[in-house]
């Protein structure tokens, strides 16, 4: 006589939607963490750039390296917003 040791349809079908139903609570879990990965690593660069911007003036009798990639005289204030770190950090 034969002992067969495999896997029924049955339990192989119940197994698989455990493992679904597990993933399927866990997706929003990382997506949060995800997101407040990415948030804290937007902060802690920012936080560079303001010290690195504040040694500069400090290194040079106050004055302040502009902050934006496109800084000219005719820009407008709220173009230097949307075009500079500083715009956004500093500015009211």
């Amino acid at each position: 006589m034969r002992k067969d040791n495999a896997f029924t349809l049955i339990e192989l079908l119940v197994v698989i939607s455990i493992i679904e139903l597990l993933v399927a609570i866990l997706m929003p879990v990382v997506q949060r963490v995800r997101n407040q990965a990415r948030a804290a690593v937007c902060l802690s660069n920012l936080k560079q750039l303001t010290l690195s911007w504040v040694l500069y003036a400090d290194e040079y009798y106050g004055k302040l390296v502009g902050g934006g990639a496109f800084l000219t005289s005719s820009i407008s204030l709220s173009r230097f917003r949307q075009a500079s770190w500083v715009g956004r950090a500093f500015l009211p």
